[in-house]
Order: C-alpha cells, then structure tokens, then sequence
C-alpha cells in the first residue's frame, strides 16, 4: 500500500482540472504546468497554516522540515527567577 500511496503522489495531473483550485488557494496559476497531488497536499498545508494559523499544522510543517526545536522551561540564575524557554539539550 505505501508504494502504491507514494507513486500516485507523484502522478502528473492535468494542468487545467487543478489551475483553479491553485489560484483559489492564492498561488499564480504557472504552478499548475508541473503539478502533482503531493504538491497539491503541500499547498493546501501551507494555506492552512497561513490561513487559519492552525498552531498544529505549523508545528506538523515545521517537524516535517526539520525547523521545529522542541522547547522546555528552565529556571536560569538570574536576579528575578523568571521561567525562560531555552532549546532542549539533545543526547
């Protein structure tokens, strides 16, 4: 099933069955010349993301990437105390 999955993510599709759901998203309709339903995924991700500003698509986005840190809360010696967001330490 994956290899099914993955080659019809890269299936070309037809350039006007898809233009206009691409301008409809915002995106200039040239990209619709080299389309894919991977690259229709990714556009429909990214619009989320901008869209709606859905926290758990960009987090998603941002694992996919490789941009996402993971942050933990600290306590620094510093004259307040306050609680600061530092990147978790890895292994």
């Amino acid at each position: 099933m994956k290899e099914v999955l993955t080659s019809l993510l890269d299936v070309k599709l037809e350039p006007d069955k898809v233009r206009q759901r691409i301008i409809n998203l915002g995106y200039p309709p040239e990209i619709a010349e080299n389309v894919t339903p991977r690259l229709m995924i990714a556009l429909g991700f990214i619009n989320r993301c901008m869209g709606k500003g859905d926290p758990n698509a960009i987090k998603l986005m941002l694992e996919v990437i490789g941009e996402y840190v993971e942050t933990i809360r600290h306590e620094l010696p510093t004259d307040k105390g306050e609680l600061v967001l530092a990147p978790k330490k890895k292994d």
